[in-house]
Formats: structure tokens, sequence, C-alpha cells
């Protein structure tokens, strides 16, 4: 994901007290420090998710520590080949799509931008993501020459100690783009024990 609009440096350094901001700067926080920082936002209002399952698709991810994320995305997605090695790509027929990354700290990093594209930032909110609390930017983007408009979001959660996951979706309507910030809100972590872990790379429903 290129970093063009939001760098979660200046969030961090913003939220979190005088005596943790050398921490922050670092990117060195904890899941307290990434909830606090969410918590200066009010709640995402995003509507009720489908209760037919076989409207998502269950995606595993895999994280440090041998933990792995189970991810349910709109059945709509499609995983397609990414260009990063440490990120994961998925695209609707719409052209609806979402990047993720899980890594040792959250991003903060929004694609957006770019010569003849008009950027409106629509605000942050928080979304509760496995025990923990996601931010989530939301922006509009307008190409200036074809007046379409787009609607993305960055999510960016710590969800364990050296556990996070940042994530960029974007689509053509702002349901579509709620719907798959909506899934991070179902994302659960199964930690690892012993040395058993799950073969299964992708699972229905």
């Amino acid at each position: 994901m290129r970093t063009l609009l939001l760098a979660v440096g200046l969030s961090v350094a913003a939220c979190l007290g005088a005596g943790q901001e050398a921490r922050a700067q670092s990117f060195q926080i904890t899941p307290a420090d990434w909830d606090q920082i969410a918590s200066r936002y009010e709640p995402c209002a995003l509507g009720s998710a489908p209760s037919d399952s076989a409207a998502y698709v269950t995606w595993s991810l895999n994280a440090r520590r041998s933990a792995r994320l189970s991810l349910p995305l709109p059945a709509a997605l499609r995983e397609v080949a990414s260009r990063w090695p440490d990120e994961r790509h998925w695209m609707a027929p719409d052209s609806s799509r979402v990047e993720v990354s899980v890594m040792a700290q959250p991003s903060g990093a929004l694609a957006a931008g770019g010569e003849g594209m008009e950027v409106d930032v629509e605000g942050t909110c928080a979304l509760p993501v496995a025990g923990h609390r996601a931010t989530v930017h939301r922006i509009r983007l307008t190409d200036t020459r074809t007046k379409h408009v787009r609607y993305a979001a960055a999510v960016d959660a710590l969800v364990r100690p050296g556990i996070a996951i940042s994530a960029m979706v974007e689509s053509p309507n702002v349901g579509g783009r709620d719907a798959m910030i909506r899934a991070f809100g179902a994302l659960k972590v199964q930690e690892a024990r012993g040395t058993r872990r799950p073969s299964a790379s992708r699972s229905g429903g």
C-alpha cells in the first residue's frame, strides 16, 4: 500500500501522552495504546451485516508467533496476485478491492490521490476488532476528468502484541466500502497452541 495520505505516526504523537511520545514515534506501541488512539473517535456507523453466511467467505492470514487471523470478506471478492510480498489483494467484479498487510505495528497508510484525483476526507471512526479497536479513516476520491467517484478507507488495528492488521478498501459505492470495513469487525485471532497449525488457507461461510 502506497503511503500518500495518512500517517499513523502523526496520530500517535497527537493522541498519546508526552511520556509515551518517544515510544510512539518509533512505532513501539501496544494494543492498549492503539485502543486509546481509537477511543478518541466515534463508533463507525456501518449498518447491519447480512444474516446469510453465504454472503461472506473466510480467508486465513498468517501472523507472527504462528498465530492465524480469520477474515470474512464479501463473497464477491476474489484473491488476485499482489506486486508486494507482504500484502494480499482481493478484487470484485464491480472493481471493489481490498489490500491487507499483517505486520508487527499498524502502518496507517492509505493509497489515494495522484494526478487528476480530488481527495475529500470524510472523517475517522472506531471499529471493534478482535477485542480491540481499529481506526478507520474514510475518504472520497473524485476523478477530475470523468467526475467518477470512488469511496476508500484505511483500517488499522493492533489486535495482539506484535500483531497488527492494516488494510485499504475501495469501492465505487458507499455501501460496498462499508460492507468491506464491516467485515474487519468479524476478524478473529487464532492463537498458536503447541506445534499444531491449521492447514486450510480458505474456507467458505
